[in-house]
């Protein structure tokens, strides 16, 4: 399986401001990512109703946040709060977003790769694995898969990456996708990644690594089938108040949702570093690359993710707070 190729080695990952193609256009153009992410799409769309489904930029010390569903933020408000799911856009429609990126590309330019961020059951990601792999043979850019499974704002939910045996479905089943298209001569070798949510205490890291080897033992693939972990998403069971009352809907009414930027940069720094002193300790899980996610917003904070173990640093919160020009304030 390839190995994903990001440089400079900076991206956004899933969020509010990467749902719509002009989103994507403008990530896409800009100079210091080296890389794109889709928003979380599934097979079919996602109910999305911006009245329960929504997001808030706020200052984490003082609580005084911006407008509901706006990019008005003021330099202080660099945490975000969402209640929001998954895309309106499924899995089809984003990679028409992609197919058009491509063919606005001339034919000899150097492209970036843009990963498709997508969630389901295990027989959706094998599916959806398989559209992405033929998509690859239509554009000019490289593609990747990664599979979010950390969604917190999913009635009913529980993430997979929490428990071993609810994780190791998913990678079986594309173990099993890869070698059907071995057997037709046509895998590609997309690089695959999982997005893990927030981990607290460590059996909760324990589960994790303990699907991760036993993926390793299947023996029609003696090997693991993802190049990449994303850790973190946001920190479900947040809530920001404005007076008395919460702040921002949901589908549940409680307001309760997905915590983000900088009020979680100290807990994913812990999640990128114990990561990958998990892996490193295993042969089998070395080589797994780490995408770190979570309150990254200057260049101070960018070079704490790589000096504790991430290989690519994402952004999200940022992104809605300062626009595309983030990437050029981090790298400076």
């Amino acid at each position: 399986m390839k190995r994903l190729l990001i440089n400079p080695p900076l991206l956004n990952t899933p969020c509010p401001w990467c749902s719509e193609l002009d989103n994507l256009r403008e990530l896409y153009a800009c100079e210091h990512t080296g890389a794109i992410t889709t928003r979380t799409s599934m097979l079919t769309p996602y109910p999305h109703d911006w009245e329960i489904n929504q997001y808030v930029l706020f200052d984490s010390t003082k609580h005084q946040v911006a407008s509901v569903n706006t990019q008005d933020a003021t330099s202080q408000q660099t945490a975000s709060l969402n209640t929001i799911g998954l895309s309106p856009n499924n899995l089809e429609t984003s990679l028409g977003f992609v197919q058009i990126i491509s063919d606005e590309q001339e034919a000899n330019q150097l492209t970036k790769p843009i990963i498709i961020s997508v969630a389901g059951t295990p027989e959706d990601v094998a599916e959806a694995y398989r559209s992405i792999s033929a998509k690859q043979d239509q554009v000019k850019m490289p593609l990747a898969m990664e599979i979010n499974l950390s969604c917190p704002n999913l009635p009913g939910e529980v993430s997979p990456a929490y428990h071993s045996e609810d994780l190791v479905p998913y990678l079986s089943a594309l173990q099993s996708e890869i070698l059907d298209q071995k057997a037709t001569g046509v895998d590609r070798g997309l690089p695959i990644g999982i997005k893990t949510p927030p981990f607290t205490y460590q059996d909760q890291y324990d589960e994790l690594v303990s699907a991760l080897l036993e993926a390793t033992k299947n023996p029609d693939f003696p090997s693991l089938p993802l190049a990449f972990v994303t850790t973190t998403n946001t920190l479900g069971s947040s809530l920001v108040m404005t007076g008395d009352q919460p702040t921002l809907h949901s589908s549940n009414g409680s307001g309760i949702g997905g915590l983000a930027g900088t009020a979680i940069h100290a807990l994913s720094l812990g999640n990128v570093y114990t990561l990958r002193q998990l892996f490193d300790n295993h042969d089998q899980l070395k080589d797994i690359q780490l995408i770190g996610v979570g309150g990254v917003n200057d260049c101070a904070s960018f070079e704490r993710m790589k000096a504790v173990g991430a290989d690519f640093v994402g952004v999200a919160t940022a992104l809605g707070v300062k626009g595309s020009k983030v990437f050029a304030e981090i790298l400076s």
